[in-house]
């Protein structure tokens, strides 16, 4: 890992391999390199399909992805294709928010040099709990010698397209009247997951027989329509949960599921009279849009990864305490009944929105 700064004037390529409510996360950090390197073009890379969350961010001239899936002989493809793509745009110097195997070796064959890598290694100490977003930005801040810079808060930019996109997905009555956004499913949807009500579905989502009941409660007693977002796959859950309800519920509530790309989903969400979710991407999406937000965390600590916004009033954080939550990821791997977020009621939950729309 490098120890010197980074120097104003190189190209330099910012590196998250993460998902989407890390990325967000970055941004703070990001306009902070922005401003403190104002001669450096800077790259942005990310997974496949990410990247495009700062498609419109200032001071990100070039995006590039990588994806990270398949076989082991697929990822050494894809990372020698990778270097040659990077190795044109002459990067000098990388920022790496999080520690891959081999990054660095691939980077090396994109022509930055070993003492250009600047890698931010995650790891906790003497049990100091800090943001993701505080970790990210101070880390940044002392690369260019800015360490009594203040960290900004996360931020989104959709641009003309992404709102039209919006405004063509969302029904006319979203359009003409409140709506509540809820995202059911969660970042780590096909990793760890557990069968709960005859599908599968991640331990940092809420459990679906609690949707079931929580869903139909929200269009009744708050009046409210319902835009469901997420990826095509957990849209099919969402088609589940749709399934057997009434005709007046089922009008009223509306599937965008994987037709939202993340800046067409910014756009969505601002438009939204709060959002509700779990510990997942589009938590942090909405926080950026400045909505009202309500999350259930579970295995999570609110403290790390937690959504920010600029008054703390318009955010409820709503969590049900067991012995063993927050939990690392070896005590997760053995958890097979997600307590911490199967105690959290539907009745609170609802309390909690109308709570946050004054209604």
């Amino acid at each position: 890992m490098a120890s010197m700064r980074l120097q104003d004037g190189a190209p330099t390529l910012l590196v998250s391999l993460l998902g989407i409510g890390d990325i967000v996360m970055c941004t703070p950090a990001i306009r902070l390199l922005h401003e403190r390197l104002p001669g450096s073009r800077l790259g942005f890379l990310a997974p496949q399909g990410f990247s495009q969350v700062l498609a419109h961010f200032e001071g990100i001239e070039r995006l590039h992805e990588f994806s990270k899936g398949g076989n082991w002989w697929q990822r050494i493809w894809r990372a020698r294709s990778l270097s040659q793509e990077l190795r044109p745009e002459g990067y000098q110097q990388a920022v790496v928010f999080g520690n891959y195997n081999r990054l660095e070796h691939w980077l090396l064959r994109a022509g930055i040099p070993a003492g250009g890598c600047h890698v931010l290694r995650m790891v906790e100490r003497d049990g100091i709990v800090r943001h993701l977003a505080d970790q990210f930005h101070s880390w940044a801040a002392g690369l260019v010698g800015a360490e009594d810079a203040t960290r900004s808060l996360p931020a989104l930019f959709p641009g003309p397209e992404e709102q039209a996109a919006a405004d063509a997905l969302l029904p006319v009555r979203c359009r003409e009247r409140p709506f509540l956004a809820v995202h059911i499913g969660n970042s780590t949807f096909r990793r760890r997951r557990f069968a709960l009500g005859g599908t599968r579905i991640s331990h940092r989502a809420w459990p679906l027989e609690n949707w079931r009941v929580c869903l139909p409660m929200l269009v009744e007693q708050l009046d409210l329509d319902l835009v469901l977002t997420g990826s095509a796959k957990e849209g099919a859950i969402a088609e589940q949960l749709l399934a057997d309800a009434p005709e007046v519920l089922s009008s009223r509530i509306h599937n965008l599921s994987g037709q939202t790309p993340p800046l067409v989903l910014a756009a969505v969400l601002g438009r939204a009279a709060a959002y509700l979710g779990a510990d997942t991407g589009p938590t942090h999406v909405a926080a950026a849009t400045g909505i009202p937000v309500v999350v259930l965390i579970g295995p999570t600590h609110p403290q790390v990864s937690g959504p920010l916004l600029a008054d703390p009033s318009r955010l409820r954080v709503l969590h049900h305490d067991v012995a063993c939550s927050p939990c690392g990821r070896k005590v997760r791997k053995l958890c097979h009944d997600n307590l911490c977020l199967r105690g959290i009621e539907p009745a609170s939950v609802v309390d909690a929105v109308r709570e946050l729309l004054g209604r």
